[in-house]
């Protein structure tokens, strides 16, 4: 995102559009400058919005500005550090997942899109339980990390719950029905998707 005194770089750039007419197309025409998008900011954390699987969040520690293909949370500054560190692992849990699908909307093509006023529904642990789990969360970051890279989601998501029963903050039997009603939930939304490209075929 270009300040108000662009690099050279930034300027080359800049000619090129305008060599390209871009400054002359209406959004540009009508703001000043006219390479500069107005309310553009930096965000604690993205949230993905259009999601296959399930929504994810991530740490902004680049400090990135971003548009509309995220949505972002700007923490209370008492809960940012923490909230950085630990929501992005928490809200891979079950009961965050599940929230997700029942406030999220679902789609015929088998997406779950989330709104900001739906995702800022979605169940997280409250900071001082947060708080509690701060270093059992630093324990399993790495093997989190890594299952995900290697698109084992569910086991990534067992391993954060293996955590919150550890902890006594779920009991068993409730997390089980969340898991099972998790389940049903993504099912039906494959199962849409899976009709519609029978549909197209």
């Amino acid at each position: 995102y270009p300040g108000d005194d662009p690099s050279m770089e930034a300027l080359a750039y800049i000619r090129r559009g305008v060599d390209a007419g871009v400054d002359q197309h209406y959004k540009c025409r009508t703001r000043k400058p006219w390479w500069k998008v107005p309310g553009v900011s930096a965000c604690d954390i993205f949230v993905t919005y259009m999601n296959g699987v399930s929504p994810n969040l991530c740490s902004n520690d680049a400090r990135l500005a971003y548009l509309n293909s995220v949505h972002g949370i700007t923490l209370d500054v008492g809960v940012q550090r923490l909230g950085k560190v630990l929501l992005p692992i928490l809200f891979l849990s079950t009961v965050s997942q599940l929230s997700a699908e029942v406030y999220g909307r679902a789609y015929g093509g088998g997406m779950l899109k989330l709104e900001p006023r739906e995702a800022a529904r979605t169940l997280v642990l409250r900071p001082d339980a947060a708080r509690m789990l701060e270093a059992t969360v630093g324990d399993i970051r790495g093997s989190v990390d890594s299952l995900l890279e290697a698109g084992q989601r569910e086991q990534a998501t067992m391993t954060v719950d293996s955590v919150l029963l550890e902890s006594g903050m779920i009991e068993r039997g409730l997390l089980e029905d969340a898991r099972s009603c998790l389940y049903e939930f993504r099912t039906r939304r494959s199962n849409r998707s899976s009709k519609k490209w029978r549909a197209d075929a």
